[in-house]
This record gives structure tokens, C-alpha cells and sequence, in this order.
């Protein structure tokens, strides 16, 4: 299992229901957690691996189908900086179920914040 933490203003625009504070991922990467991000009028979705720090973008407009598409976004990512194909396949059989929550991390909350600034600035020039 897989625990995406949100931020309100995410929990809010997703309508899933919260596990407990205490619920953990079964992953190599953990828990994740995500916000929405603003570039110029465009939105996505960010996420970010507890363990790793790796990001993940997704269009916004995929929201409703979070639960089948992030596992493939992660496993995207995974191949393209060099995992091997057996550590994804591992990963990815951990990942079939997809639970919410709110962020309990302040630290993944600075790093994410962080991702969107660079995200934000980086494409304006």
C-alpha cells in the first residue's frame, strides 16, 4: 500500500477519504506527499517520495484517476533514471492500493515547496 500525504487544499479538491496519521506505505519510497502546482494557467499535480526526494508531475486534469495512473507515473520516472526493470516490477507490486491523508511531514512540505518555486521560475524564462 501506498499513502499519498495531501495538503488541504489537495484533500479538498480530491473528495477521498483520510486513513489515520498513523497508517504507513509497505514501498521503498514511502509515503509521498503532494500539492497542486501553478505554472503561468496551467495545474498539476506534484508529488514527492518521502525516502527519496523523487518528483512526480502529473496534469491535474488526471486527478479523478489518481488512483490508476500514479503507479505508472512512478514507475516512468523510476525507469528514467536508470532503475532496473526487477526493482520497478517490486515497486509496482507494492503500489496496487492508494490511500490519502494529510501531510505529517515538515520537512517534505519545505522540498515540495521548494520543487514548485523551481518549477514556477524555472519555465518563465
Amino acid at each position: 500500500m501506498i499513502v499519498l500525504r495531501c495538503t488541504q487544499k489537495l484533500l479538498a479538491r480530491l473528495k477521498r477519504p483520510e486513513v489515520p496519521v498513523e497508517t504507513a506505505s509497505t514501498t521503498r519510497l514511502g509515503d509521498w506527499c503532494g500539492n497542486i502546482l501553478q505554472i503561468g494557467r496551467r495545474q498539476y499535480l506534484l508529488f514527492i517520495s518521502e525516502r527519496s526526494r523523487l518528483p512526480i508531475v502529473i496534469p491535474i486534469r488526471d486527478a479523478r484517476r489518481l488512483e490508476t495512473i500514479f503507479a505508472d507515473a512512478v514507475c516512468n520516472v523510476l525507469a528514467a533514471v536508470g532503475i532496473g526493470a526487477g526493482d520497478i516490477a517490486d515497486e509496482r507490486s507494492k503500489m496496487s492500493e492508494i490511500a490519502f491523508g494529510r501531510t505529517n511531514n515538515r520537512s517534505l512540505l519545505g522540498t515540495l515547496n521548494d520543487f514548485a518555486f523551481m518549477a514556477q521560475h524555472g519555465n518563465s524564462h
